[in-house]
């Protein structure tokens, strides 16, 4: 009785312990939202003409990451294989880290590892949504607000399919440089099957990262460069 006392000591209830705090929570975010629609206008823009489309014709907000990934992968790649890359490595990252200590409980070995490949994957979806935002004009061409874009315009990037071997080798270079004392121990801990998929993970995220950043900064060097 002592042994599983002292097991669970640092357990709580389910209710009211957690439910009351995602309530309080709930109450709170409803609260300020409330608040802000009183204060704000929703930036609604008029009643939809089938016969009439903008230019641009943008995506809600929401969306926009997307479109804007568009502009740098083919519409499968950017539509179909990049989410669902993403949902399939959210719902196997539990199977993929698992490990149980002596006591039972789960033991996450790569915690740093994920969280970092999962921000970098968040900042690079809210850095797109901001440029399908706030930095994309008509035809979906850049518009910075420092600069105006003239009526010769530099052609835009038609081949950037060189970055694909490079960031490639690059990756596997720095994955063997930086892991090289812990692959053994990898390999007995997850087996080839779990560590071929986490590496894959990361080194999709780690290509398309280079490739966006590359095809940005190429674009506006050829269009403002001059």
């Amino acid at each position: 009785m002592e042994t599983l006392k002292s097991n669970n000591s640092e357990k709580v209830p389910v209710w009211p312990d957690l439910v009351y705090r995602e309530f309080l929570a709930v109450l709170i975010a409803m609260l300020g939202l409330g608040i802000i629609s009183m204060l704000f206008n929703a930036p609604l823009e008029s009643v939809a003409d089938p016969s009439f489309s903008t230019n641009p014709s943008k995506a809600p907000w929401y969306f926009l990451g997307l479109q804007e990934l568009l502009v740098y992968f083919s519409p499968w790649v950017a539509g179909i294989a990049i989410p669902t890359l993403i949902i399939l490595a959210l719902m196997i990252l539990p199977y993929l880290d698992k490990k149980t200590d002596r006591n039972g409980s789960a033991v996450f070995l790569w915690s740093f590892a994920i969280s970092a490949t999962f921000t970098l994957g968040l900042v690079l979806w809210v850095v797109l949504t901001l440029i399908g935002m706030e930095f994309r004009g008509p035809n979906w061409d850049w518009q910075l607000p420092f600069m105006t874009i003239s009526g010769n315009e530099a052609p835009g990037i038609t081949d950037l399919t060189w970055v694909y071997p490079l960031t490639i080798f690059i990756f596997l270079i720095s994955a063997f440089l930086i892991r090289r004392r812990k692959i053994d121990q990898e390999i007995i801990q997850f087996g080839w099957f779990r560590l071929f998929i986490a590496y894959f993970t990361a080194g999709t995220l780690f290509l398309v990262t280079i490739k966006v950043t590359v095809y940005i900064v190429m674009d506006l060097f050829l269009k403002f460069g001059s």
